[in-house]
């Protein structure tokens, strides 16, 4: 890991979750990572993170409003008990 990345990682709130940080790394171009600071870094990981989370949160009200959920394993969809 580059000096660059250990840093964001401190910065980052998200840092101390290792999985998350690390693929929210890979999501973001090279290129990009090389043009930002640390603390740049640190700051577009958490942005990301925050919108992950609110997207979660979005999917599961729109879910229980549509009253059930997509199941991919089965390719059907799965009405919620009232």
């Amino acid at each position: 890991m580059t000096i660059k990345l250990n840093r964001a990682r401190s910065l980052s709130l998200i840092g101390g979750h290792p999985r998350t940080f690390d693929a929210f790394v890979e999501s973001i171009p090279a290129s990009v990572v090389g043009t930002l600071s640390a603390a740049q870094l640190a700051a577009l990981l958490d942005a990301m993170h925050q919108f992950s989370q609110k997207s979660k949160q979005l999917a599961e009200q729109e879910a229980l409003s549509n009253g059930g959920i997509w199941d991919d394993s089965s390719g059907t969809f799965r009405e919620l008990a009232a």
